[in-house]
């Protein structure tokens, strides 16, 4: 499978297609990303490589709590991991690894970041199998579609793009932050089918879904949001760059997020009080409490 498609196929899809096939983006021309009867179908010469869903597909699916593990080293401080699993739980990138062994079952495994999957390769084909659904974007489709086309995890893969679509900008869905950071604005995705906006974190992408999902609350573990490396054990640790993201695109988007999700009586909960992030965007909860609360406090 070619890594890339030209840079011709691009400036085609870019000027021709329009966002229904903006995610084609990542793909080269003998590959065809269809979308029908709520399926996403990826296909080369007829043979079906990989069976999905849309991401919209989950919308409103879901109720109660969703517990959702980021790999912060506040994580370490959760006495039974176990407990996570009493409610719908969402781990992310590594995560997974803090829950020990053997592992167990996941609602969703997400994954956003193209690096980590050519990294973390086994790592990530390993926890896919051990979730329900496997949440991921186009661009890391095409990764593991590249890396693994034989190997590929029993789980049921569920497919996003973000919200930056060529020539194209919903602004009936998509809000600006009130008070912008200094690239200018950050954004919220207020309907799925419109795709996720990044904010610079797995942690927000995550959030997002948990919303549009139908889920109720979220509980965040491990959401320090500093350069303090993971929770687990990583041999090959790569650099951090929080520090600029934080205050020009993470910090506000939560806020973004907070904001408009409490708008339909969704609530997010911090549960780790010595997070960078402040209680006023996100208020705090002791972190094993929070795991014998009920859903709604």
């Amino acid at each position: 499978m070619k890594s890339t498609p030209s840079w011709a196929h691009r400036m085609y899809l870019r000027l021709f297609r329009g966002k229904a096939y903006w995610h084609q983006r990542f793909y080269p021309p003998d590959i065809q990303v269809v979308q029908s009867s709520g399926r996403v179908w990826f296909e080369r010469q007829g043979t079906v490589l990989l069976e999905a869903y849309p991401v919209e597909y989950l919308q409103g699916k879901f109720k109660g709590r969703c517990n959702i593990l980021l790999a912060g080293p506040s994580a370490r401080t959760i006495e039974d991991t176990s407990l996570l699993s009493r409610h719908a739980l969402m781990c992310v990138s590594g995560s997974p690894q803090i829950l020990g062994e053997p592992l167990p079952r996941m609602t969703f495994y997400h994954v956003n970041d193209a690096t980590y999957l050519r990294d973390r390769l086994d790592n990530f084909l390993e926890y896919a199998a051990h979730a329900e659904w496997t949440i991921i974007d186009y661009r890391i489709a095409f990764e593991m579609l590249r890396l693994a086309p034989d190997c590929l995890p029993d789980t049921k893969f569920v497919v996003f793009d973000n919200w930056a679509y060529p020539l194209y900008l919903p602004l009936g869905a998509i809000q600006r932050v009130a008070a912008p950071p200094r690239n200018g604005q950050v954004y919220c995705s207020t309907d799925l089918r419109m795709g996720l906006a990044t904010g610079g974190t797995v942690a927000y992408t995550g959030g997002q879904l948990a919303w549009h999902f139908g889920f109720d609350s979220a509980y965040y573990y491990g959401l320090d949001l500093t350069n303090t490396g993971h929770a687990y054990n990583d041999p090959n640790p790569r650099r951090q760059a929080l520090d600029k993201a934080y205050t020009d695109v993470i910090e506000p988007a939560f806020e973004l997020l907070a904001r408009e999700s409490s708008k339909t009586g969704f609530k997010l909960y911090n549960c780790n009080p010595n997070s960078r992030l402040p209680d006023r965007v996100m208020p705090y909860l002791d972190t094993n409490d929070s795991l014998t609360l009920e859903p709604n406090i």
